[in-house]
């Protein structure tokens, strides 16, 4: 497994790791859920989010506000959909819906009146359960595949515009503290993708393997080539 980590900009290197941890999250995965370097990965991203990840909209510009907003049109589309086919008696699929609706419950009714951290956590947590087989087929039974799509996309795009515009706005001390937090990110993704291509022989973890893999393929192709390649990139056999 190839990653190029040394070379991600900030906005790409954040959400490269959300994503790595997000799909080592999966229920599927659950023999690597309690492994420490997993927890490593994740004590770092988290240390790394909150330098720039929680942060008011006053200095952020527009784009990402409206980001912020287009993000929750399609969450707040399901919901009222969902609640919709709660009150359908004898509706065949009445029940997909009142299940669905209790899994997003589960994750706080008030999803969309939490703090931008808050919220987001607990979407890439949502997303993460009904991205499972028996979600998705009942997503798809209620014809809602299409805004569930949509809010997975709009999802990545909020987080890309806001690590970038954060990137951008960055004062002189916040650049140090995030060369310093890039550092302990980089090291801790290599240490776990490490373990993961060690392990990727074995039932369970070549599955894990091949999906790190596709990330990785994706985060690699983000890289402009007009960049220099002076930095070494780290690599995980």
């Amino acid at each position: 497994m190839n990653t190029k980590t040394s070379r991600y900009p900030l906005n790409l290197l954040g959400a490269f790791a959300n994503n790595v941890i997000t799909i080592s999250e999966k229920p599927e995965y659950s023999f690597v859920k309690d492994h420490a370097l997993l927890a490593a990965l994740k004590s770092s991203y988290a240390d790394f989010f909150e330098v720039f990840g929680k942060q008011t909209f006053s200095g952020l510009g527009k784009s990402v506000e409206e980001a912020y907003l287009l993000r929750d049109e399609p969450l707040k589309a399901m919901i009222s959909i969902l609640k919709g086919f709660e009150k359908i008696t004898g509706y065949p699929f009445r029940q997909d819906g009142v299940d669905l609706l209790t899994i997003i419950d589960q994750y706080g009714s008030d999803i969309i009146d939490m703090n931008y951290a808050a919220e987001t956590e607990t979407i890439d947590k949502l997303i993460s359960v009904l991205d499972g087989q028996v979600n998705l087929e009942k997503l798809a039974r209620l014809n809602l595949s299409e805004v569930y799509e949509t809010l997975k996309s709009r999802r990545t795009g909020f987080k890309s515009i806001f690590f970038r515009q954060t990137e951008a706005n960055a004062g002189l001390r916040k650049q140090k503290s995030a060369s310093s937090l890039k550092a302990g990110l980089i090291q801790n993704l290599r240490n776990y993708l490490d373990l993961v291509s060690a392990m990727k022989s074995v039932t369970g973890w070549d599955t894990l393997y091949a999906q790190l893999n596709e990330v990785a393929k994706a985060a690699n192709n983000s890289v402009s080539t007009s960049k220099t390649t002076d930095s070494v990139d780290t690599k995980a056999q």
